[in-house]
């Protein structure tokens, strides 16, 4: 119908649970930490650090990679 096959490609990630409830779960886990992510970009930045102190900050903190962190910082305004 929309082509969009994110529903699919998550659902078939490694580890994914076996029912649906599970699913959702992880899907609403995996938000709740974009989320926090975000959050603290935007408070690093309203205390006034430099981009490269929030990009060392975040990856650190949460464990990324060098590209979701990139991401991360170009998603968050």
């Amino acid at each position: 119908m929309t082509e969009d096959t994110r529903f699919e490609e998550a659902y078939q990630e490694k580890g994914s649970g076996t029912n649906m409830c599970e699913f959702l779960d992880r899907l609403e886990a995996r938000g709740e930490a974009r989320g926090l992510v975000r959050g603290t970009i935007l408070t690093y930045r309203e205390c006034g650090l430099d981009e490269a102190d929030i990009f060392e900050k975040i990856t650190q903190k949460f464990r990324l990679d060098e590209q979701e962190a990139r991401k991360f910082l170009a998603e968050v305004q």
